[in-house]
């Protein structure tokens, strides 16, 4: 999140180096869940995620850890929409979203709820996308929680732009995005929020200010290049030289 993805993904392997030296069930799903599908979908590698959630379930199914197998088959959800069959993925997702007796544990759940939302403004959905995230906002409101506001003003933006609200609105909630990224120093946040907001300016014909917003956002990375979201860049930025 701090724009580092490959300091990242070495933290990764060194905690899946830690869990295989242990070999406790639980420690493995919990890696499995962070340092492995949490990482794989902030990059964009949906294979990864699909096979750290089918791990996670592996585990679960062998040693009765419900919380892990509704987490693995949120993140299967995330994946089979992600792949095309998109009804039965938010299906899947909303079916353990909604397992409060399962999950209990409200500070990763905003973002699961965030995945979702933003799947269905990927599928022109709006409405229960929108539903979707005020619950998200009020549980991150509720836990004094900051992680992942960006991300929600995002994706806000999103299911606003999909509802066919103003462009004025649409990239307020943008721009706010940015700005909340920016105050926290997440990098890759700020990214992702600054090619919705250039990529908006750009369908209005405002290139110039789209280039002159993601141009240093996308320049202050030095790793990471073969991410999801430094290639949406670079491939925007592209079209705008």
């Amino acid at each position: 999140m701090l724009g580092f993805p490959d300091q990242a993904r070495l933290s990764s392997t060194a905690a899946f180096r830690c869990a295989a030296e242990l070999d406790q069930a639980n420690l493995t799903a919990h890696v499995h869940n962070f340092a492995g599908a949490g990482l794989a979908e902030l990059v964009g590698d949906v294979p990864a995620v699909r096979a750290h959630a089918d791990s996670m379930i592996e585990l679960a199914d062998q040693h009765s850890l419900g919380y892990w197998r509704v987490n693995g088959q949120i993140l299967r959800g995330w994946v089979m929409a992600q792949e095309g069959a998109t009804e039965a993925g938010i299906g899947l997702m909303v079916s353990n979203v909604g397992d409060r007796a399962a999950l209990n544990v409200g500070w990763y759940q905003a973002r699961y709820l965030c995945m979702l939302a933003e799947t269905y403004a990927q599928a022109n959905r709006a409405e229960p996308g929108l539903a979707v995230i005020r619950e998200a906002m009020a549980l991150a409101a509720r836990n004094d929680e900051h992680m992942w506001e960006a991300e929600l003003d995002r994706v806000e933006g999103m299911l606003r732009e999909v509802k066919g609200a103003p462009a004025t609105e649409i990239e307020a909630w943008f721009a706010r995005a940015v700005q909340k990224a920016r105050a926290q120093s997440a990098k890759s946040l700020e990214l992702r929020a600054a090619i919705s907001l250039a990529r908006l300016w750009t369908e209005q014909g405002r290139g110039t200010a789209a280039r002159d917003l993601l141009e240093p956002v996308y320049g202050w990375f030095t790793e990471g290049f073969d991410t999801a979201g430094l290639k949406e860049a670079k491939a925007l930025l592209d079209k705008l030289k």
